[in-house]
């Protein structure tokens, strides 16, 4: 692959045409999510066509490429795969980057390094904030950055988490309500590195509300939340929780455990003998009403029949 690097080879609008023939390479391997491809392209692209031009040309060029990539959407991707390229030159010597050498970095000779490099200096504090919040960027969220370019919407993420757990798996409905739990955890642990603390908390916020909408989501997993965590949740190792251990959790930060913890309590009202505490017998007897699945299992019968709503609901 070549582009002029002589005006004279060139249309008269060099080094607007060859940054156009360039950036349009560049977008359609973006387009494809072939992003080391699009960088590749990209960085041996600026490289042979700037090799002879003058440096006002250069920024000529970068300026056109530039403005291409901004348009498409492809600059903050394409500056993912730059900070894993040149992230370690950035940075100190301890590894990780900080906005002082990023903003260095910004004022280099090469018109892509310059371009890139001040694009990754505009998403700082998000990338900064995805792990600890610390002012520094390292590999690590350098890593969960390009991830998060293609993360879904939070709305689309708490969509297929419920539509992951009611997917019909084992009969057996105790199995299943802990297999949902795992997959939820799953899910969330993997979005979290995406996401900023305060993003994350709104993740866990929609969960916990879409989970309460749905009325048998919310009291089936909470019910797999005290069996799967029953030896931690059990202090004193009587065999009940009281609802004094649950208290840390009721207080917590995250909307999941909150939400838990709500639901047990209001289904404990339902118990013939309230007395502060559950046992595992209590937990069972107030499965009818704490859990129901998918409406049919791979056979296509009835796992168990929803609760039905009080008159006048």
């Amino acid at each position: 692959m070549s582009y002029p690097s002589d005006p004279s080879d060139a249309s008269a609008d060099w080094p607007r045409s060859g940054a156009d023939l360039l950036a349009s390479q560049v977008n359609e391997k973006v387009s494809q999510n072939l992003l080391d491809d699009a960088y590749k392209i990209l960085k041996e692209g600026v490289k042979t066509s700037c090799a002879d031009m003058t440096e006002s040309d250069k920024q000529k060029f970068w300026s056109n490429v530039n403005q291409d990539l901004e348009e498409s959407g492809a600059l903050p991707k394409l500056s993912a795969v730059f900070l894993q390229d040149m992230g370690s030159k950035i940075a100190g010597s301890d590894g990780k980057i900080q906005a002082s050498e990023l903003s260095r970095a910004t004022g280099s000779s090469n018109p892509m390094v310059k371009g890139l490099s001040s694009q990754a200096l505009r998403n700082f504090e998000t990338i900064s904030s995805l792990h600890r919040q610390d002012g520094e960027i390292d590999r690590g969220e350098i890593d969960d950055y390009r991830r998060r370019l293609f993360m879904p919407s939070r709305e689309e993420f708490v969509e297929s988490v419920v539509k992951g757990i009611r997917t019909p798996g084992s009969k057996d409905v105790e199995t299943q309500l802990g297999d949902g739990l795992a997959f939820l955890n799953r899910k969330v642990s993997s979005r979290s590195g995406m996401e900023t603390p305060d993003e994350t908390s709104l993740t866990l916020e929609a969960l916990s509300e879409r989970f309460v909408y749905d009325r048998d989501l919310a009291p089936g997993l909470a019910a797999a939340f005290l069996m799967s965590n029953w030896s931690k949740l059990d202090q004193n190792h009587n065999g009940a929780i009281s609802f004094n251990e649950l208290s840390p959790y009721a207080r917590s930060s995250n909307p999941l455990y909150r939400m838990f913890v709500d639901q047990t309590l209001e289904l404990a009202r339902n118990l013939p003998d309230t007395d502060g505490e559950l046992t595992p017998q209590e937990i069972d007897y107030l499965y009818p009403s704490m859990v129901y699945r998918h409406p049919s299992d791979s056979d296509g019968q009835p796992l168990m029949e929803p609760p039905q709503p009080a008159s006048g609901q």
